[in-house]
């Protein structure tokens, strides 16, 4: 990527007004439960012609999960494979991961989109389709999306929407017991939303949106139990979820090269699960280049409806997954970057950036808390 970008300027084509971009990114996160995640990102946005780019993204993530042989106190001293009454440490695709002395697993996901620039009534538009897959041994997830963002009120207005949609498919290794029929599974998902972000003065920006995602098929996990008095029963969640969540922000300039951006997050669902998220940065820029970003994030959550830590009856639908119950989690960061030659963004240009990120994660219906760290290293580069 360096290389590439110390190409001479009198190389690049008329058409390349703009130059292409890519990054390198890795994260690290640890915490007090056992749990260790490496991911490795891959980005690059490449143009075509003057209109058109094409982008496309790689991430492998790495779990490794180490801990002692944990025998559950509810079920006569069996070991069940799962242990109810601790926090599950799952991939993105809601597997857990945790039971037994150790456990490995990998996930590689790609996306492959592009880039068409336009017009529409004279007002700059942008158009985004992508398709994303990601594998596991044991999960595999298919998706798609479009977006569309037109500046208007000569560019003082941005206003951006999507849709889209995926499907999932879960094939456990080992079923739950009495549900080999079950399995394998699939689980399907269209979502939409938009943003807008307005201009208000040369020191004010004021945005907000909002998205809504409706889930259906089987959306329980076949790996996780629920307990019903002292024995542990297959997790079995409704068939369909309909979520939605919504922001706004006000960014100011401050004065002294720093910006200040104040966010208030919701989310809502038909499993009644509420949260407010709200958020604070503030972003300081430096001679020759450096910044400086600070950030708290704060997140609040009420239970689902059906969520208990141990059920009296067999009821219909049940469930042994903690992030379903009452949550809250304080997140301080911060933030590195740092240009290495040119201007960020121009051709020829490199920078790093380094931030790293605290999480104190506490679940009140286990009285357990988790603490994790994310480090993360960041290379990006235009040519």
């Amino acid at each position: 990527m360096a290389l590439a970008g110390c190409a001479p300027r009198d190389a690049v084509p008329p058409w390349r007004e703009r130059p292409g971009s890519a990054q390198a990114r890795v994260y690290h996160y640890q915490d007090d439960q056992g749990l260790t995640v490496l991911t490795g990102a891959l980005a690059a946005e490449q143009p075509v012609s003057r209109n058109v780019s094409v982008v496309a993204r790689g991430v492998l993530d790495r779990v490794v999960v180490e801990r002692d042989v944990e025998i559950h106190e509810h079920t006569g001293n069996q070991s069940t494979g799962h242990v109810h009454d601790d926090v599950d440490a799952v991939t993105s695709a809601s597997v857990v991961v945790l039971g037994g002395t150790s456990l490995e697993k990998t996930r590689v996901e790609g996306t492959l989109g592009a880039k068409v620039e336009g017009t529409l009534f004279d007002a700059p538009l942008t158009i985004e389709p992508s398709f994303r897959a990601s594998s596991e041994h044991d999960y595999q997830a298919l998706s798609g999306r479009v977006r569309a963002t037109v500046e208007l009120n000569e560019r003082n207005t941005t206003l951006s929407v999507f849709a889209g949609g995926g499907r999932d498919r879960s094939d456990p290794e080992t079923p739950p017991p009495g549900e080999a029929n079950r399995w394998p599974a699939t689980q399907s998902r269209v979502n939409g939303g938009f943003s807008v972000s307005q201009l208000l003065s040369k020191r004010l920006v004021l945005s907000g949106g909002g998205a809504a995602s409706y889930q259906f098929g089987r959306l329980s996990n076949p790996y996780r139990r629920a307990l019903i008095l002292t024995s542990l029963f297959p997790e079995r969640l409704p068939s369909s979820r309909l979520r939605v969540t919504g922001f706004a922000t006000l960014s100011a300039y401050a004065g002294w090269d720093t910006a200040v951006h104040l966010r208030a997050g919701g989310y809502a669902d038909s499993w009644d699960v509420l949260a407010f998220i709200p958020e604070l940065a503030v972003v300081k820029e430096f001679e020759n280049g450096p910044l400086v970003a600070l950030q708290y994030r704060h997140y609040l959550q009420t239970a689902a409806e059906f969520y208990e830590l141990r059920y009296e009856s067999l009821p219909e639908y049940r469930t042994g997954d903690a992030r379903l119950g009452r949550i809250q989690e304080s997140r301080p960061s911060a933030e590195v970057s740092l240009p290495l030659v040119g201007t960020p963004g121009d051709f020829g240009s490199l920078s790093v950036s380094a931030s790293y990120h605290y999480s104190h994660l506490r679940y009140f219906d286990l009285g357990r808390t988790v603490r994790g760290h994310i480090l993360a290293l960041a290379l990006e580069g235009a040519y």
